[in-house]
Protein backbone atom coordinates (compact mmCIF):
# COMPACT_ATOMS: atom_id res chain seq x y z
CA UNK A 1 0.00 0.00 0.00
CA UNK A 2 1.14 3.77 -0.96
CA UNK A 3 0.38 6.86 0.15
CA UNK A 4 1.18 10.29 -0.99
CA UNK A 5 0.76 13.40 1.43
CA UNK A 6 -0.11 16.48 -0.94
CA UNK A 7 1.53 18.93 1.36
CA UNK A 8 4.88 18.84 3.86
CA UNK A 9 5.83 20.07 6.63
CA UNK A 10 3.67 17.95 8.52
CA UNK A 11 3.31 14.53 10.68
CA UNK A 12 0.82 11.72 10.51
CA UNK A 13 0.99 8.72 12.74
CA UNK A 14 -0.29 5.49 10.19
CA UNK A 15 -2.18 3.34 12.41
CA UNK A 16 -2.37 -0.34 11.25
CA UNK A 17 -5.83 -2.43 12.27
CA UNK A 18 -5.70 -5.84 11.22
CA UNK A 19 -8.41 -9.20 10.70
CA UNK A 20 -8.33 -12.71 11.28
CA UNK A 21 -10.17 -15.38 12.37
CA UNK A 22 -10.32 -14.29 15.49
CA UNK A 23 -11.80 -10.83 14.16
CA UNK A 24 -10.35 -7.33 14.19
CA UNK A 25 -7.50 -6.00 15.61
CA UNK A 26 -7.78 -2.34 15.85
CA UNK A 27 -4.27 -0.32 16.16
CA UNK A 28 -2.47 -3.45 15.65
CA UNK A 29 0.57 -0.83 14.91
CA UNK A 30 1.58 2.63 14.55
CA UNK A 31 3.96 4.65 13.27
CA UNK A 32 5.02 8.10 13.14
CA UNK A 33 5.76 9.94 9.71
CA UNK A 34 7.41 12.97 9.18
CA UNK A 35 6.28 14.95 5.85
CA UNK A 36 8.96 17.38 4.67
CA UNK A 37 8.38 20.28 2.79
CA UNK A 38 9.76 20.47 -0.73
CA UNK A 39 10.71 23.93 -1.68
CA UNK A 40 9.36 25.30 -5.15
CA UNK A 41 12.25 25.43 -7.84
CA UNK A 42 11.08 28.29 -10.95
CA UNK A 43 12.82 28.37 -14.13
CA UNK A 44 14.27 31.63 -15.69
CA UNK A 45 15.10 32.59 -18.76
CA UNK A 46 17.11 35.11 -20.47
CA UNK A 47 19.89 36.15 -22.80
CA UNK A 48 23.44 35.20 -21.56
CA UNK A 49 24.56 38.48 -21.93
CA UNK A 50 23.90 42.07 -22.08
CA UNK A 51 25.77 45.07 -23.52
CA UNK A 52 26.25 47.73 -20.13
CA UNK A 53 23.87 50.24 -20.30
CA UNK A 54 21.34 48.03 -21.92
CA UNK A 55 17.82 46.91 -21.15
CA UNK A 56 17.76 43.39 -19.77
CA UNK A 57 14.57 41.27 -19.66
CA UNK A 58 14.05 38.13 -17.24
CA UNK A 59 11.31 36.31 -17.38
CA UNK A 60 9.93 34.40 -14.50
CA UNK A 61 8.77 30.88 -15.87
CA UNK A 62 6.40 28.46 -14.44
CA UNK A 63 7.16 27.55 -10.38
CA UNK A 64 7.59 23.98 -9.29
CA UNK A 65 6.13 22.97 -6.35
CA UNK A 66 5.12 19.12 -5.58
CA UNK A 67 3.14 20.55 -2.67
CA UNK A 68 -0.12 22.12 -2.67
CA UNK A 69 1.42 25.76 -2.26
CA UNK A 70 0.59 28.90 -3.54
CA UNK A 71 3.42 31.50 -4.61
CA UNK A 72 2.67 34.82 -3.32
CA UNK A 73 6.22 36.81 -4.11
CA UNK A 74 8.78 36.43 -6.25
CA UNK A 75 12.15 38.49 -4.70
CA UNK A 76 14.60 38.84 -7.35
CA UNK A 77 18.51 39.41 -6.62
CA UNK A 78 20.07 40.62 -10.63
CA UNK A 79 23.62 39.66 -9.54
CA UNK A 80 24.33 42.02 -6.02
CA UNK A 81 21.25 42.04 -3.67
CA UNK A 82 17.54 41.40 -3.52
CA UNK A 83 16.50 44.44 -5.17
CA UNK A 84 12.62 43.86 -6.36
CA UNK A 85 9.56 41.90 -5.13
CA UNK A 86 6.70 40.91 -7.82
CA UNK A 87 3.60 39.46 -6.96
CA UNK A 88 3.59 37.43 -10.21
CA UNK A 89 5.45 36.08 -12.75
CA UNK A 90 6.38 36.80 -16.29
CA UNK A 91 9.05 39.61 -17.43
CA UNK A 92 11.16 42.16 -16.01
CA UNK A 93 14.05 44.54 -17.00
CA UNK A 94 16.59 45.25 -15.69
CA UNK A 95 19.91 47.91 -16.93
CA UNK A 96 23.72 46.51 -16.23
CA UNK A 97 25.14 50.45 -15.66
CA UNK A 98 28.51 49.11 -15.99
CA UNK A 99 30.17 45.86 -17.72
CA UNK A 100 32.62 44.07 -17.71
CA UNK A 101 31.29 41.63 -15.61
CA UNK A 102 29.15 38.20 -14.64
CA UNK A 103 26.45 38.40 -12.30
CA UNK A 104 24.08 35.45 -10.97
CA UNK A 105 20.54 36.71 -11.21
CA UNK A 106 18.58 34.77 -7.75
CA UNK A 107 15.08 34.58 -7.32
CA UNK A 108 13.89 34.05 -3.78
CA UNK A 109 9.92 32.08 -3.70
CA UNK A 110 7.94 32.98 -0.84
CA UNK A 111 4.63 30.96 -0.36
CA UNK A 112 2.70 29.63 2.59
CA UNK A 113 5.51 27.84 4.33
CA UNK A 114 7.91 30.78 3.98
CA UNK A 115 11.09 32.04 1.95
CA UNK A 116 12.85 29.74 -0.34
CA UNK A 117 15.62 31.56 -1.44
CA UNK A 118 17.95 30.61 -4.79
CA UNK A 119 14.45 28.78 -6.16
CA UNK A 120 15.91 29.75 -9.63
CA UNK A 121 19.57 31.41 -10.77
CA UNK A 122 20.98 32.07 -14.08
CA UNK A 123 23.90 33.66 -15.19
CA UNK A 124 24.30 36.53 -17.58
CA UNK A 125 27.57 38.38 -18.32
CA UNK A 126 27.55 41.91 -19.13
CA UNK A 127 29.55 43.21 -21.86
CA UNK A 128 31.63 46.28 -21.69
CA UNK A 129 31.02 48.81 -24.37
CA UNK A 130 33.42 50.66 -25.77
CA UNK A 131 33.16 54.82 -25.28
CA UNK A 132 31.58 57.07 -28.15
CA UNK A 133 33.16 60.16 -28.94
CA UNK A 134 30.90 63.11 -30.29
CA UNK A 135 33.16 65.89 -31.66
CA UNK A 136 31.55 68.90 -33.61
CA UNK A 137 33.06 70.75 -36.52
CA UNK A 138 33.27 74.53 -36.08
CA UNK A 139 32.41 76.29 -39.51
CA UNK A 140 33.88 79.33 -40.46
CA UNK A 141 31.78 82.00 -39.86
CA UNK A 142 29.83 83.13 -43.16
CA UNK A 143 28.84 86.50 -42.06
CA UNK A 144 28.86 89.40 -44.66
CA UNK A 145 29.79 93.07 -43.53
CA UNK A 146 27.74 95.47 -45.36
CA UNK A 147 28.66 98.56 -46.21
CA UNK A 148 26.47 101.54 -45.95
Amino acid sequence: MTHAYADGAASATITVALVDEDGLHAAAGTLGVTVLNVAPTLVLAGAATVDEGGVYTLTLGPVTDPGADTVVEWIRGLGRRHDGRVRRGGDVTHAYADGAATATITVALVDEDGLHSAAGTLGVTVVNVAPTSCSRVRRPSTRVASTR
